[in-house]
């Protein structure tokens, strides 16, 4: 039974307006051939979604609150994102300064060393001509002078004592007291 007495028009909806929007409802309810109440009635029951029952929101407010939603949600994954790509970028110019100065650094050394060999090179070069100059000079010489002077071969034992120096001179003076 109460679903037949909702089909009966049994309650009354009043509402306060101004006069130039009563006068508007009356124009547009006249257009429709509809009296200004039922008018109202077919509006909102053409319209039934577009007002949501629990909030009281229109579905396109709805709408753009969950749009705004998902671009509030969006640009703080953004922001989120741009901050890590920023501390990526510090942390590779970090690195790349360090490996700059290393490759500086070991340029120094390599400047270093390249001088270095310029001087060993120059150096044998000069040994060289030393070298070379004493060969020739040495070929100068006439064989007289490269002539060994025959001496006295000395006992083995002297051979021995006189390698040793002042020790050896020693020795060798002190085994000729001994044999007088």
């Amino acid at each position: 039974m109460m679903i037949q007495n909702e089909q009966f028009r049994n309650s009354t909806v009043s509402f306060r307006t101004t006069s130039a929007h009563k006068i508007q409802l009356n124009k547009l309810a006249e257009a429709s051939s509809m009296p200004t109440s039922e008018y109202l009635l077919h509006l909102t029951s053409l319209h039934p979604h577009v007002i949501d029952k629990m909030s009281g929101e229109t579905i396109k407010e709805q709408q753009l609150r969950e749009e705004v939603r998902k671009l509030q949600r969006r640009v703080t994954k953004l922001e989120t994102d741009l901050e890590n790509a920023d501390l990526r970028i510090e942390i590779e110019q970090s690195a790349l300064t360090q490996k700059i100065q290393t490759i500086s650094k070991l340029e120094l050394e390599v400047k270093q060393k390249d001088a270095e060999i310029q001087g060993l090179h120059v150096t044998s070069n000069k040994m060289k001509e030393i070298h070379q100059s004493q060969l020739s000079i040495g070929n100068k010489i006439p064989d007289k002078n490269q002539e060994v002077v025959k001496k006295k071969k000395l006992k083995s034992d002297e051979y021995v004592l006189a390698g040793l120096g002042l020790a050896g001179v020693l020795a060798i003076a002190f085994k000729a007291v001994l044999k007088r």
